[in-house]
Formats: structure tokens, sequence, C-alpha cells
């Protein structure tokens, strides 16, 4: 596993990967509504202030 600095091309996967857990994770536990909201963030909203270092780990090959 490599961990890295998040940059701003991480963005876009980030977001899907949360659209996804909120969908798949929470889906029960969560009325649709707020499944909605959570799901529908844009890959530029972050839940982090800036000044917040960010980190990504991604799987690596053997």
């Amino acid at each position: 596993m490599k961990i890295r600095t998040y940059i701003f091309d991480d963005a876009e996967a980030h977001a899907e990967v949360h659209s996804q857990s909120v969908r798949g994770i929470t889906s029960e536990d969560y009325p649709e509504e707020v499944i909605k909201v959570w799901a529908s963030k844009e890959p530029e909203d972050s839940p982090l202030p800036e000044e917040k270092e960010r980190f990504v780990a991604k799987k690596t090959e053997r």
C-alpha cells in the first residue's frame, strides 16, 4: 500500500467512492432524502477545511 498526499486530481474518484459508500453502507440506516443529499456532493465539496492535510491510500501490486 502506498500513502501519498491528496491532490486535486483525486477529487472525482473520491466523490465516486463517497457516493457509493453512502448508497451502499448507510442506505439502510438513513432516510432516502438524507442519502440523496450526502450522495450528491460534487468532487470539490469537502468536509475538511483547506488547511487540513489529506492523504490517499492506494493498493499497490506486489
